[in-house]
C-alpha cells in the first residue's frame, strides 16, 4: 500500500474556478483515508482552498470551508453586471475589480503571512512580463492569493515584490503558466530526501459552453480551454510517486450553483483514484 512506501505527502491543488468546490470533498476524503499533507502547492482557486485548510488542517476546518463555499456567488466573489459596465466604460483593463475577492480572502483567513500557516504552502502565480510560473513560500497571503486568482481581463493584475530586488512586479493567475502546478513540488525544503507521495487535486476542465451569450462567456470559455490544453510538468526524480485525483467537467468556471454536488463528487473521485498511483520516470 502507499502508506508503506512514502515518508512525505504533498497535495497539489489546481485552478478551476467554481469547479474548485470539488477540492473540498477531495481534501476531506484524503484526510479520512490517512493521507494528510506535509506540504501544499497550489494556484488560483486551489490556493484559496489550500490556504484556508493550512491554517488548521482538521476535518472541522474542512466543514467550515464547505459552508463558505455554499455561500459563494459571482457577485460575492467578483462583482455584478453593473461593475462590468462601469469598468468597461472607464476603459479599465479588467471586468471586475478585486475588492470583493480581497474581502472574501480576509473573511476566510485569519493568517496574514504565508509562512505562518500550520502546513507549509507554496503558491504559484504567473509573472505577467515573462509568462513563467513563480513559486512563493512567504509573503502577504492576501496579495498572493489575489495574484494567484487574477484571471487576465476578468480581474486586475497584482503587484508583488521580487524575491531578490524587492521591486514590485505584475503577477496574474498562476493557472496561465501551469494550472496544475507540479513544478512547485521541486525544491520544497520540508520534504527532505526521502520518497514523496504527490497527490494532485485537479479541478481543471474545459466545460463545453452551452451558449456564448456575452463577451464574458466567451472569455471564460477561452480561459478554460487554454488551461485544459496545457502539457503537464514532468517530475524528473523517481522518488516522486503520483496519485492523480481529477474531476471531470460539471460546471462552468463562474457557475457556483452546484457546490454541494461538486463537493460530493470530489470525495468520490478520491475513492476511485486513491489506489492508482505510479512513479514518473525521467
Amino acid at each position: 500500500m502507499l502508506d508503506s512506501i512514502r515518508s512525505k505527502t504533498v497535495w497539489v491543488l489546481s485552478g478551476g474556478g467554481a469547479q474548485g468546490a470539488v477540492q473540498v470533498g477531495m481534501m476531506r476524503a484524503l484526510m479520512e483515508s490517512g493521507h494528510a499533507p506535509d506540504a501544499l502547492v497550489a494556484t488560483s482557486v486551489g490556493s484559496l482552498n489550500g490556504a484556508f485548510f493550512a491554517v488548521d488542517p482538521t476535518l472541522d476546518r474542512l466543514d467550515e470551508l464547505a459552508e463558505k463555499w455554499r455561500s459563494v456567488s459571482v457577485s460575492s466573489m467578483f462583482g455584478t453586471k453593473r461593475d462590468v459596465v462601469t469598468n468597461v466604460a472607464r476603459r479599465r483593463p479588467y471586468l471586475f475589480g478585486n475588492e470583493r475577492l480581497l474581502q472574501v480572502i480576509t473573511d476566510w483567513l485569519p493568517a496574514t503571512r504565508l509562512e505562518d500557516l500550520a502546513v507549509p504552502m507554496r503558491i504559484a502565480t504567473t509573472h505577467l512580463e515573462t509568462g513563467r510560473a513563480v513559486h512563493h513560500d512567504a509573503g502577504d497571503v492576501r496579495r498572493l492569493l489575489a495574484a494567484a486568482s487574477a484571471a487576465p481581463a476578468l480581474l486586475p493584475p497584482v503587484q508583488l515584490p521580487h524575491g531578490e530586488t524587492g521591486l514590485e512586479e505584475m503577477h496574474v493567475d498562476g493557472g496561465l503558466a501551469e494550472n496544475l502546478p507540479l513544478s512547485g513540488v521541486l525544491g520544497l525544503d520540508c520534504l527532505g530526501n526521502g520518497p514523496v507521495h504527490v497527490i494532485t487535486l485537479d479541478a481543471t476542465h474545459a466545460a463545453r459552453p452551452r451558449q456564448l451569450r456575452t463577451p464574458v462567456d466567451a472569455l471564460v470559455a477561452a480561459l478554460a480551454a487554454t488551461l485544459a490544453g496545457q502539457v503537464e510538468f514532468p517530475l524528473p526524480d523517481p522518488k516522486f510517486q503520483i496519485t492523480r485525483v481529477k474531476m471531470g467537467g460539471v460546471v462552468g468556471m463562474l457557475n457556483f450553483s452546484r457546490t454541494a454536488e461538486l463537493i460530493g463528487r470530489g470525495a468520490r473521485a478520491v475513492e476511485e483514484s486513491i489506489g492508482r498511483s505510479y512513479v514518473l520516470s525521467a
